[in-house]
């Protein structure tokens, strides 16, 4: 009995073993065909792998690139020359705004010192240097231009080292330029009317 049983189910046995490999084969063949475009259900991990990932290729990555036209290069090269001028401009915009900035402070540090009441010397000094630098701007005009631009140096720079009084001596002289404005016009427009003569009778 146990010798016909073994007649019977050992080459069963060795088919199944037989047709084991076989399948493996062809599942892991399909599984690894680059050509494959969908992906499964079973390519998708349950559980992260030890720091490995697992790459699916959709499209065929044996087939070669595409060939550049002279259009695309040019676009190309005109997209690489655009940001690297859009990058030295921001860089420029940046190293002047910084140096605007710093002028700024030290132009309110200078006028704040300037301002202080026991610091007249430094104002006199300055006034004097407003009023040389008028005289250097109008160094080959006439006398006449020379004083004018002198005076207007010189006056500027009190005018920032003396804020108030300067307010109140433009006021005063602009009530006077007005009223002898007024005055040279009614003098202009009584000499010029003609009186009507008399009539006699």
């Amino acid at each position: 009995m146990n010798v016909l049983l073994r007649r019977l189910l050992l080459p069963s046995i060795g088919v199944v073993h037989a047709a084991g490999p076989a399948q493996s084969s062809t599942k892991k063949e399909k599984e690894c065909d680059p050509c494959r475009k969908l992906v499964r259900a079973c390519d998708l991990p349950l559980y992260v792998e030890d720091g490995t990932k697992k790459c699916v290729d959709c499209v065929d990555t044996s087939a070669p690139p595409p060939e550049e036209t002279i259009f695309t290069e040019t676009i190309k090269c005109a997209r690489k020359e655009i940001w690297f001028l859009m990058e030295q401009l921001k860089i420029v915009q940046k190293e002047v705004v910084t140096s605007l900035q710093s002028f700024r402070e030290q132009s309110e540090d200078v006028v704040s010192f300037l301002r202080e009441e026991s610091n007249f010397a430094p104002r006199m000094g300055a006034i004097a240097v407003g009023g040389l630098t008028g005289y250097i701007l109008a160094l080959r005009r006439g006398i006449f231009r020379k004083l004018i631009y002198t005076t207007v140096g010189s006056t500027s720079i009190a005018a920032l080292c003396y804020p108030k009084e300067a307010k109140a001596y433009s006021q005063d002289g602009f009530k006077i330029v007005k009223k002898y404005a007024l005055i040279g016009y009614h003098f202009l427009n009584g000499g010029n009317q003609e009186s009507p003569s008399p009539s006699k009778k």
